[in-house]
């Protein structure tokens, strides 16, 4: 056995630079902080990825002469808080130069760095810069790791750059930001004034914040401002949380805000027909998620400890009471605009000032705030009738009220009636019965059967192949719903839900189609569908995310920033076209999820994988066609057409359960 050795210093740096720095976006987002804390105004950025290098250009204060050639280096850094890694990994994972001219020097000075060894230093050989600031160039980006080149999509990571310089562009929008590649701009972002609202409008168009509530919340120890928008979003990209300008990953306090927004009425389609049996499932399928945008302030004590910059998570020990703030802060917007109805008199307004320190909501407050929830859920039919955002307080509170007082009613029998009539049994008769020998008639202990249909029986002792599907003898019809089948391998009779049957059969069908894009129907003419101008710019720069689905859009995006702009749809998935012809708002949203969703990078043609990436809407109309299509109740099948049936069902790739869930095969019992 070979002995055990200490790695050597090169190859413990190479191994943790490769975990400190994972992508080019990770690498990129460093270089945009440690631009912005040299208190830069202008920052410029070129990437590109076919030769894998990054060029970033800001007029921040510069980088002194002694402390560039200190740069590089591990554990070398001049903010509080910091490990002085970063520039240190992407010396070791590429080439580096940065080229810099101090605010208090007149002289320029280039340093240049490969694998992790400074090659040069000194003055700068392209002269020296006509102001303060910095140049650093990253060349030949994981050159030493070509597995990691490989597992890398450039387009994603594109993307992601592309967030990340937006997410610094809300929280900084005093400073002008500028994206580009060889071809285009990407991002182009001159400087504001400190309006938040206007920035964010500035990048993702005016539909998503034509209509905020600004947030303003002192506490004891936080402060929280930003906005909440009356609009609603196909996806979540439109939720941003910052703590002390660090912008947060989804976690703990962005599920408070949106299972606060769940619990109500908000996003519901207000301009839907008052009828719940006009409404479509597929067009209440279509998710529809809140934004917003919110600042948190903390002492920076606390979070220069705690705060992990790399993965953009904080731990701090009175999370408990920032929850509730963001909660309590959520309830007041939402009943401002009769999303819910506020609670009497034990409703707390988390904007009064003198209950900064009372942010955790009182028993009665959460147990209230449940019964709204409920109270929402029971209304919504009132709710979809509504053409205006803001709907009538004084009819919605009272239906609210109503519906919250039944609900708790209906729980309070559920948990106390039904459980006080079972635990009253008398067992006297048990005892006298047990205790008599009858002469005529022996009393046998009582035994407990255990039916077969019973899940863990099910696991245990009775699994369905697809082999035993495909072997499975058919008895017949019973009762013109089921196909009664001996699986001769189980030796068990097992009931085949007919519908079912031939709704699983069609809904793998019809999505192969659709991911195979076996059948393009043309429109003409075309469908106009209108978008948001974020939602315009996204697609044209990614048409593929909707044109994998079978939907060739025709647009022209103008300079000018619009609140909406139109396009045109050409050709629709034949499985579909007919119900999207008569409905073209579907068409919409499908568009709009898709945009959300962004462009799958599975190239498969197996709809077994690229159902999940489906965008909802349209992955719902193929399941109610699928349903709508096949074999009712009552439909008398021949012998025949049960075991065709059966055959196509077990060259399924779910053959267990139709496009609902719902089961296709019970068993029943041994033979």
């Amino acid at each position: 056995m070979r002995s055990i050795r200490k790695l050597s210093d090169e190859a413990r740096s190479g191994i943790r630079s490769a975990y400190i720095i994972t992508s080019v976006q990770q690498l990129t987002r460093e270089l945009l902080d440690n631009a912005i804390e040299a208190d830069s105004t202008q920052i410029q950025v070129l990437i590109s990825l076919d030769d894998w290098s990054i060029k970033l250009t800001d007029n921040g204060i510069g980088i002194q002469k002694d402390s560039l050639a200190e740069l590089g280096r591990s554990h070398m850094s001049s903010k509080k808080g910091s490990k002085g890694e970063t520039l240190a990994s992407i010396s070791q994972l590429a080439s580096l130069k940065i080229t810099t001219r101090h605010a208090s020097s007149s002289s320029t000075h280039t340093l240049i760095t490969r694998a992790g060894h400074s090659v040069y230093f000194g003055l700068s050989l392209d002269g020296n810069r006509s102001s303060r600031g910095t140049v650093v160039t990253v060349t030949d980006i994981f050159a030493n790791i070509p597995v990691r080149r490989k597992s890398l999509n450039k387009a994603r990571e594109i993307h992601g750059i592309k967030s990340d310089m937006q997410s610094l562009a809300l929280v900084h929008p005093e400073i002008a930001f500028e994206l580009r590649n060889s071809q285009q701009i990407l991002i182009q972002l001159p400087p504001k004034s400190h309006d938040t609202v206007s920035r964010f409008c500035e990048i993702f168009g005016y539909a998503l914040a034509e209509h905020v509530e600004e947030i303003n919340y002192h506490g004891s120890d936080h402060v929280v401002d930003g906005f909440m928008s009356l609009e609603c979003a196909h996806s979540r990209a439109y939720q941003y949380i910052f703590v002390n300008s660090h912008l947060i990953v989804a976690g703990d306090l962005h599920s408070v805000v949106s299972t606060t927004f769940a619990e109500s009425s908000f996003g519901v389609m207000a301009n839907e027909p008052a009828s719940m049996e006009s409404i479509d499932a597929s067009r209440r399928h279509a998710q529809r998620y809140p934004v917003f945008l919110l600042h948190i302030h903390i002492p920076s004590s606390i979070l220069e400890s705690t705060y992990d910059r790399h993965h953009r998570m904080f731990y701090i020990d009175n999370q408990a009471s920032l929850s509730n703030t963001l909660k309590q802060l959520v309830i007041d917007f939402l009943v401002k605009y009769s999303f819910i109805s506020p609670v009497a008199e034990s409703y707390t307004s988390a904007s009064n000032p003198r209950h900064s320190q009372a942010t955790t909501l009182s028993k009665s407050v959460t147990a209230n705030k449940r019964a709204v929830s409920d109270s929402a859920v029971s209304t919504q039919q009132s709710v979809r009738s509504v053409t205006s955002p803001q709907p009538s307080r004084d009819t919605k509170k009272a239906k609210n009220e109503n519906a919250s007082r039944t609900s708790q009613q209906r729980r309070t029998i559920d948990v106390h009636g039904i459980n006080s009539t079972r635990t009253s049994k008398s067992d006297w008769l048990t005892n006298v019965l047990n205790k008599w020998n009858n002469p005529t008639y022996r009393l046998l202990k009582s035994t407990t059967a255990t039916s077969v249909d019973s899940s863990e029986s099910r696991r245990e002792s009775f699994k369905l192949t697809k082999t035993d599907i495909e072997n499975a003898r058919v008895v017949g019809q019973v009762d013109d719903k089921f196909i009664m089948a001996v699986v001769t391998t189980k030796n068990a009779l097992v009931a085949f839900d007919q519908h079912a049957v031939d709704e699983r059969i069609r809904v793998e069908r019809y999505l192969e189609a659709l991911i195979r894009r076996d059948d393009i129907v043309l429109v003409d003419p075309p469908i106009g569908t209108l978008l948001t101008y974020e939602e315009m710019r996204t697609l044209g720069t990614n048409v593929e995310t909707v044109e994998q689905w079978g939907f060739l859009i025709d647009i022209d995006i103008k300079p000018s920033q619009e609140h909406y702009g139109q396009v045109f749809v050409k050709t629709l998935p034949g499985v579909m076209h007919d119900r999207l012809i008569r409905e073209p708002k579907l068409v919409q949203d499908i568009i709009q999820e898709a945009v959300a969703r962004g462009m799958n990078e599975s190239t498969t043609l197996n709809w077994h994988v690229m159902v999940g990436l489906c965008p909802p809407t349209l992955l719902s109309l193929v399941n109610s066609k699928a349903c709508r299509n096949s074999i009712k109740f009552g439909d008398i099948l021949s012998m025949r057409d049960c075991e065709m049936l059966l055959q196509s069902l077990s060259h399924t790739k779910n053959p267990y359960q139709c496009a609902h869930g719902r089961p296709t095969v019970n068993p029943l019992i041994r033979l």
